[in-house]
């Protein structure tokens, strides 16, 4: 299953006008490892001192906690989009 958080990207010398798909995504793993659900790849950001908007998990799972994911949307004002394929 691959998981795509879409943050709001930025310069790094502003970090308060972001919301940092890599952050996002470090929650989302310590919470899916909770749950015995382990991440094979994770692909956030490439570029020097630009904080990445967006990024992508493969995870070893066919399912995921929808209320995890509605929770973790409406705190960090991101998008998680899910992919079964």
């Amino acid at each position: 299953m691959k998981l795509t958080i879409i943050g709001k990207g930025g310069h790094g010398a502003a970090p308060h006008q972001t919301s940092d798909a890599t952050i996002i995504a470090a929650v989302l793993i310590n919470k899916l490892n909770r749950k015995g659900i382990k991440v094979k790849q994770i692909e956030s950001g490439s570029a020097f001192n630009i904080i990445s908007g967006n990024a992508v998990l493969e995870i070893d799972s066919d399912s995921i906690d929808v209320k995890l994911i509605t929770a973790l949307q409406q705190y960090y004002a991101c998008q998680i989009k899910i992919d079964n394929n």
